[in-house]
C-alpha cells in the first residue's frame, strides 16, 4: 500500500479541451495485437489479445466495434464510473533481491491498444528529438539514449579527471517511488503543453482514480503514472521535462495541435479524413456521454509555439533556452527516473535547490541516501550538497555500467564476470539439456555482459566469460570442445555455428559501435565547454583501446567501415554492431575453414585424393548446416509442442555431427547392418540404410507436412495412387492447388556420403547443394515420363522435397513448403512467417533428431558415454549427462 499514496482526484477542467483523435482502421488495430508477444497475460478482466485475435474473423461487426471502442478509449471518450475499471490493471507482487515488492501490472487489453497505437504515430516517436533533448532526456523516443548517457558521463568524469579539477564533480540523482509519486495534474499539464493530441486519452486515464486488483484485494491507484500504461514512460518524463526546464514567463500556453489532419499520410495510424469524408463522429462515451472536443488542426498551425523546435536546432543541442544553459552545467541527462547534472560544484548546488523545489511541487521526492556525488580529491563540497553521499570520479557508474578510469571498470567487469559464471553454472545444473542449452543462448553468456561491452569496449578481456560459456556447453552436453569446435561454435547459427557469441572478439566492435551510436544526440547533453573534448575520440582512452583491439587487426573490411564511419560520421543508422559484427563473422568463418582444412593437410593423417575429399567434406559440413531453415531445431520454441525437444543424448550427438567432433571413441561393428564399420565420425550411420530408422525419418517428415497441407484445406492425399496410367508409383503426398495436381517426393541425403563425392562437392559451394543434386539426378526423372504420359501433362507438377542430413533443403523444396506454409497461415489466421518458423522448426526437428537416432542406433555413439579431442590429439571419454539425465531415444521422459 504504501507504494501507492493517496490523492484527491483531479476537479473537471473544462477550459482542457482534447483534440479530436481520428478513427484507426481494424487493420491498425489487428497489427498492435498480432505485435503483442504470444502469452501475453491479460488485464483484470480476463480478456488477452488472444481472444481478440481468435474472434477477429467471426463478423465485420466485431472488428468494428474493437475498433470504435479503441477510439473512444485513445479520444477519451469513457464514462466516469467505467474509468476506473478500463484504466486499471492486475498486480503480480514478484520479490526483489533485496527483499522488497516489485509488482508487475497487466492493464487491460483495450487500454494497451489503444495506447500502442497513439504511441505509433510520428508525432509522438518524434517527441523525443523535439522536446524531451532539450531537457537531457533519453530514455523515450531517443535511439541509443542509453548509449548516450552513459558516453556523456563517461568523458565528462574522464575531462575532470584528466584536469585534476576539484571545484567540479558529476551529482547523480535518485527519486523515491518516482512513477507512484508524480501528481497528475502535472502530467495533464505537461501533456496539454507539449502532446495536445494524447490529452483525452491522459485525462479519461488520470482524471479519476483507478482500481489495481491483487488477487481478491484491490488497491486505489491514485498517484503517479498507471502502471500497465503503454504511454507511461512518455508521460512521465513529459512531466519530467517541465521540472527540468520550467516554462518561461512570457511563454503563452499553446494552442492545441492536433496529432493528425487531412493532410497526414493514409497509412498513418491516426489519419484524421476530412470532415466531409462522411465518416461518422466519434462514439458516445464508453458507458457514458462524450466530451467536447476541438476539431482537428493541420501540424505546425496555430501558435508558433505549439510545435517543438525540430531536432537539431539550437533548442535541442544545449543552447541557453535549454536545461544546460539555465542551469550553467556541464552535463545533464536523464534515462526516466534515473539522472545526472555535472558542473562547478556551486552551480550543482544552486541547480539541486531549485530542482529539488520544482520535483517536490509535482510530487517528486529526492532519495538522498541514494544519490550520489562524484568528484576529484581535495573537492570542498557547498553546503547545498551536504549529506550526498561522495565517491572518487573514477568509481562513477550509470545505468548498471561503470564510466570511471580503465582500472575501476575492470575491477566493476570482473564482479559482472563472476555473476554471468555463476548463471552459466546453475543452468548447466538443469536436468533438461536441451532447455538447457537454450537459455545458454538467450539469457547467459554474450547477452548478459552486452551492455557491459558497449559501455567499456576492450579495456577488459571478456575472455573468461567465453571461457565459462565453454565450461557450461561442456556440462550441457558432454562435449569439450577444441579450439576450431569453439571457434566454430562462436559463430551464429546462420554460419553453421551455435550462436554463442565470443564477448571477446565483439567487444571491441559494440563499444566502437556504442560510441558512434550516442554522438548522434551528445551535443543535448553536454555545453559547449565540454563538447569539444567529449567530441575528440582520439583522447578517449576507452574509444581507442577498443579500435586498438588486436582482435579486430585481421578483419581489413571491418576497419575499412569503422574508418568511413569515423570520416562520415555514419553509424548505419544506429546499425554499426550488426553490420560490423556480420562482416566480422563471415571474414572468420572463411578463416576458420582455410585453416581447418589446412591443418588436416599438415597432421599427415591423410594424403592425395582422401586428403582432397576430406577438406572438401569439411566445408560441405558448414555450408549445409548454414542452409535456410537448417538450424531451426536447435534452440526449440517455448510454446511448441514439449515433444521437439532433443533428448540429452540426441541432443550430444547432433552437436557433435554439426561441429565435426567425433561421436564414439573408438569404431565398432554396425548394429544396424552387422558388416560395416561404425566409425568415430558417423559417416557409415548416416549412409547406411538398414534398421528402419531412416524411413521412419522419412515418414515423420511427410506426415509433418501432410498435417500443414491439411490445416492449409490443401485436402492432401498420402502415398495414394494419383495418376491414370499406373497405380505402380505412389508419390509420398499429392493435392490439387490452383488446379493443378502436385505431387511431392520426400527424401533425405547425407551430402557426406564417400560412394558419391560429388554431393559433397556441390554441398562444399552453396548450402543445400547435395540436395539439389539429389533432387536433379534422382528424383525430378522419377516421375517426368509419367507426367509426360498424363492426358494433360501441364496440369501436373512434380517437386522433390529433398533435405541433406544437417537440415538442409534444395531450393524448389523451400519453394514449395513455404507455399504449404502461407496456405495454413491464411486458414489459422497467423502471420506467414509464423507459419512457415513453426513449420520448419518441426521438420527441422524430425532431422536432427531422426539422424541421432540413426547414429546411436548403430553403435557409432553410446549414449552413456562420448569423446572428445584433448591437447595433444588423444582422446578420451566421458560422462555425457549429468547425474538424473536419462538416454531415452523416445525422449520421454526427458529428465528424471
Amino acid at each position: 500500500m504504501e507504494l501507492h499514496p493517496p490523492a484527491p482526484e483531479l476537479p473537471d477542467d473544462r477550459s482542457l479541451r482534447p483534440v479530436a483523435v481520428a478513427r484507426p482502421s481494424p487493420g491498425v488495430i489487428r497489427r498492435v495485437l498480432k505485435k503483442m508477444p504470444k502469452g501475453t497475460a491479460a488485464g483484470p478482466s480476463g480478456l488477452s489479445a488472444q481472444h481478440l485475435l481468435d474472434l477477429w474473423d467471426v463478423s465485420g461487426s466485431f472488428k468494428e466495434a474493437v475498433a470504435d471502442a479503441v477510439w473512444a478509449l485513445s479520444s477519451g471518450r469513457v464514462a466516469a464510473a467505467a474509468r476506473p475499471y478500463l484504466f486499471g490493471a492486475r498486480l503480480v507482487p514478484l520479490v526483489k533481491k533485496s527483499g522488497g515488492i516489485r509488482p508487475i501490472a497487466c492493464g487491460e487489453i483495450l487500454r494497451r491498444v489503444a495506447g500502442k497505437v497513439l504511441a505509433s504515430d510520428r508525432a509522438i516517436k518524434d517527441l523525443g528529438a523535439n522536446v524531451l533533448l532539450r531537457s537531457g532526456q533519453v530514455g523515450v523516443s531517443v535511439k541509443a539514449g542509453a548509449d548516450a548517457g552513459v558516453h556523456a558521463i563517461r568523458r565528462v568524469a574522464a575531462l575532470y579527471r584528466d584536469r585534476d579539477v576539484t571545484d567540479r564533480g558529476i551529482l547523480q540523482i535518485d527519486f523515491a517511488n518516482a512513477f507512484n509519486m508524480l501528481r497528475r495534474e502535472a502530467i495533464i499539464r505537461s501533456v496539454n503543453r507539449h502532446a495536445p493530441q494524447l490529452l483525452g486519452y491522459a485525462l479519461a486515464a488520470y482524471e479519476k482514480h483507478s482500481a489495481l486488483v491483487v488477487g481478491d484485494r484491490g488497491i486505489s491507484s491514485e498517484c503517479g503514472v498507471q502502471q500497465g500504461d503503454p504511454l507511461g514512460p512518455l508521460l512521465f518524463s513529459l512531466a519530467l521535462h517541465d521540472v527540468v526546464v520550467p516554462p518561461s514567463p512570457e511563454e503563452q500556453p499553446p494552442v492545441p495541435a492536433a496529432l493528425a489532419s487531412s493532410q497526414a499520410p493514409a497509412d498513418s495510424a491516426l489519419a484524421t479524413p476530412a470532415r466531409d469524408s462522411g465518416q461518422p463522429e466519434p462514439p458516445d462515451a464508453i458507458g457514458g456521454q462524450p466530451t467536447p472536443s476541438v476539431p482537428a488542426q493541420a501540424p505546425g498551425s496555430g501558435d508558433p509555439a505549439a510545435s517543438p523546435p525540430p531536432a537539431g536546432s539550437s533548442a535541442t543541442r544545449g543552447a541557453p533556452e535549454g536545461a544546460l544553459g539555465q542551469a550553467e552545467l556541464d552535463l545533464l541527462t536523464f534515462f526516466l527516473d534515473d539522472g545526472a547534472a555535472g558542473g562547478e560544484l556551486d552551480s550543482l548546488g544552486r541547480w539541486l535547490r531549485d530542482f529539488e523545489d520544482r520535483a517536490t511541487a509535482v510530487g517528486l521526492s529526492l532519495n538522498r541516501g541514494k544519490c550520489r556525488l562524484s568528484v576529484g580529491p581535495g573537492a570542498t563540497i557547498p553546503e547545498a550538497l551536504q549529506g550526498i553521499e561522495t565517491c572518487p570520479l573514477d568509481e562513477i557508474q550509470h545505468l548498471g555500467v561503470p564510466c570511471g578510469s580503465p582500472e575501476k571498470m575492470r575491477v566493476f567487469v570482473e564482479e559482472a564476470a563472476k555473476g554471468a559464471e555463476r548463471k552459466m553454472r546453475m543452468i548447466a545444473s538443469l536436468p533438461d539439456a536441451h532447455v538447457a542449452l537454450t537459455l545458454l543462448k538467450f539469457c547467459a553468456g554474450f547477452v548478459s555482459v552486452v551492455h557491459l561491452m558497449r559501455a567499456v569496449g576492450a579495456v577488459f578481456d571478456f575472455a573468461g566469460i567465453d571461457l565459462a560459456t565453454q565450461s557450461c556447453l561442456a556440462t550441457i552436453t558432454g562435449i569439450e570442445t577444441d579450439a576450431s569446435a569453439w571457434a566454430l561454435a562462436s559463430l551464429p547459427v546462420r554460419l553453421g555455428g551455435l550462436g554463442l557469441h565470443s564477448c571477446a572478439d565483439t567487444a571491441a566492435i559494440a563499444h566502437i559501435a556504442a560510441t558512434f551510436d550516442g554522438e548522434a544526440c551528445l551535443s543535448s547533453l553536454v555545453t559547449p565547454y565540454v563538447l569539444p573534448h567529449a567530441m575528440l575520440l582520439d583522447e578517449d582512452d576507452t574509444f581507442l583501446a577498443s579500435l586498438e583491439d588486436p582482435r579486430l587487426a585481421p578483419f581489413d573490411s571491418v576497419l575499412e567501415k569503422i574508418q568511413n564511419v569515423l570520416q562520415a560520421r555514419d553509424n548505419y543508422g544506429g546499425r554499426g554492431q550488426k553490420v560490423w559484427s556480420a562482416t566480422a563473422h563471415d571474414e572468420r568463418r572463411k578463416a576458420l575453414i582455410d585453416a581447418m582444412t589446412e591443418e588436416l593437410g599438415r597432421s599427415g593423417q591423410l594424403q592425395g585424393s582422401a586428403l582432397a575429399l576430406k577438406q572438401v567434406q569439411i566445408r560441405a559440413r558448414i555450408q549445409s548446416c548454414s542452409g535456410q531453415h537448417a538450424s531451426a531445431w536447435l534452440y526449440g520454441n517455448a510454446e511448441a509442442d514439449p515433444r521437439l525437444w532433443l533428448s540429452p543424448a540426441e541432443l550430444a550427438v547432433a552437436i557433435r555431427l554439426r561441429l565435426g567432433l567425433p561421436i564414439a571413441p573408438t569404431p565398432s561393428i554396425c548394429r544396424l547392418c552387422g558388416t560395416g564399420s561404425a566409425d568415430v565420425d558417423g559417416v557409415h550411420a548416416r549412409s547406411c540404410f538398414s534398421g528402419g530408422r531412416r524411413t521412419r525419418m522419412h515418414n515423420a517428415l511427410r506426415d509433418v507436412i501432410a498435417d500443414f497441407a491439411r490445416r492449409g484445406l490443401l485436402a492432401p492425399a498420402v502415398e495414394r495412387p494419383v495418376f491414370s496410367n499406373t497405380e505402380r508409383k505412389r508419390p509420398d503426398i499429392s493435392y490439387v492447388r490452383d488446379g493443378t495436381t502436385v505431387v511431392l517426393d520426400v527424401a533425405v541425403t547425407f551430402p557426406l556420403q564417400p560412394s558419391n563425392p560429388q554431393y559433397a562437392k556441390r554441398a562444399a559451394e552453396k548450402p543445400g547443394g547435395a540436395a539439389t543434386a539429389y533432387a536433379t539426378a534422382v528424383k525430378e526423372g522419377k516421375y517426368r515420363g509419367i507426367i509426360d504420359n498424363e492426358p494433360n501433362p501441364r496440369e501436373w507438377l512434380a517437386v522433390p522435397l529433398v533435405v541433406d542430413t544437417f537440415g538442409a533443403w534444395c531450393p524448389g523444396a523451400l519453394t514449395e513448403l513455404r507455399q504449404i506454409a502461407r496456405k495454413s497461415a491464411l486458414r489459422e489466421d497467423r502471420t506467414a512467417s509464423a507459419a512457415c518458423q513453426d513449420f520448419f522448426h518441426q521438420l527441422s526437428f524430425q532431422v536432427a533428431q531422426g539422424v541421432a537416432r540413426i547414429v546411436i542406433s548403430s553403435g557409432g555413439a553410446r549414449p552413456d558415454e562420448a569423446v572428445h579431442p584433448v591437447a595433444g590429439g588423444s582422446v578420451t571419454a566421458s560422462r555425457v549427462f549429468l547425474p538424473g539425465r536419462t538416454c531415452s531415444l523416445a525422449g520421454q521422459p526427458r529428465s528424471q
